[in-house]
């Protein structure tokens, strides 16, 4: 699990803070240098040529969602392994509704595998 976090969180770090740098104001030179010094910590943010603190607000405003992907994924990583074998389950068989008669209240009386049901007359 932790190798498949490594992985996907620097590509969704790429996908997610640049567009955010780029709309709140920094030049598409630097960004590079921007997502090089994500990792490193906040003294070396603020030596990216062009930064400014509404920039740096940006990126720390983008970070989450970029690390929210990737926990989204893991979600659903962790699900899929938990998830019991229904192959068992998965038969050729089609069950049927079988209609018989009606009575007078508008009920139609039916009878699915042998059992004997009530069905509303008009129900969809």
């Amino acid at each position: 699990m932790a190798a498949v976090f490594i992985a996907k969180v620097p590509k969704m770090i790429a996908s997610h803070v640049p567009s955010a740098a780029i709309q709140a104001g920094l030049p598409e030179s630097p960004v590079t240098a921007l997502h090089a010094a994500i990792g490193q910590g906040a003294s070396a943010m603020e030596a990216v040529p062009g930064i400014s603190t509404s920039i740096q607000l940006a990126v720390s405003q983008a970070l989450p969602d970029a690390y929210a992907a990737v926990a989204v994924g893991g979600v659903g990583l962790i699900a899929a392994i938990c998830m019991r074998d229904h192959d068992k389950l998965l038969t050729s068989h089609v069950p049927r509704t079988i209609p018989v008669s009606a009575d007078k209240s508008g009920l139609k009386k039916t009878e699915s595998q042998g059992a004997a049901t009530q069905v509303l007359k008009n129900a969809v």
